[in-house]
Formats: C-alpha cells, structure tokens, sequence
C-alpha cells in the first residue's frame, strides 16, 4: 500500500493553511476599518467583541490544522477534522450574527466546503498512519 500523500490530502492542506492566512489578513483589514469607523455602521462594536476573537482563533487553528495533517498521522487527520468542524461551527456562529444579507451566501458556502472537506478527511482515514 502507497503511504505517500494523496494529491486530494495535499489540496486540502493548501487550503485551510491559505484560508486561515487569509481570514487572519481579512479580520485585521476588517478590524482596522470598523475602529477607524470606516465600515460605515455595517457592523457594532458588541458583536465584534465576540465574533472577532472567534474568529482568529479558528483561522489560526485551521492554518495549523493544514499544516500538520501533511505529516499524514493520525493525530493530525484528527487534528484537522476538529479544524474543519470548528470552521463550520465559526460560519454557524456568523450566520447568527447581525450581519447584512449579501454575507448570508458566503456564509452558507463556507459552511458547505468545510463540511465537503471535513467528510473528505475522514474517508481517508487508512491512509494516515
């Protein structure tokens, strides 16, 4: 049995290590703009008081979720599983928020390729060692 990285592991690697990176980038864009009172109202203050640490955390988690499952271990296939399933939890957790509809699809879609890609990660479960 090959014990290489499958093409499919590797993607999603790439993936949630780019995602994380650019949500992280994104938050801090998003925070500089809210304080500077830039956004125009868009968002308040309370609610990025709790949505905004959320949110770097679970960005940070899955780009060291990425990272690690390219060691293709077992603890990193789990590791990663619990990434993805935080980032589902982090979408659900904005779509409660006060928000405007047009950010209602990106969340949906977010919520829908992390679960895709968590479901992806446990089917490939033998192959990790």
């Amino acid at each position: 049995m090959d014990r290489g990285r499958p093409i499919g592991v590797i993607v999603v690697a790439i993936v949630m290590i780019v995602s994380g990176l650019f949500s992280l980038a994104m938050l801090r864009i998003l925070t500089d703009m809210e304080t500077s009172a830039f956004c125009g109202g868009c968002t308040s203050h309370a609610t990025s008081s709790l949505f905004t640490p959320l949110a770097i955390g679970v960005s940070a988690f899955r780009s060291l979720c990425g990272l690690s499952i390219l060691t293709m271990k077992k603890w990193a296939a789990v590791l990663a599983f619990l990434g993805l399933v935080a980032s589902v939890f982090e979408n659900v957790v904005h779509l409660q928020a006060p928000y405007p509809i047009q950010f209602l699809p990106d969340e949906l879609t977010g919520c829908a390729i992390w679960s895709i890609t968590a479901i992806y990660i446990a089917t490939q479960w033998r192959r990790f060692t």
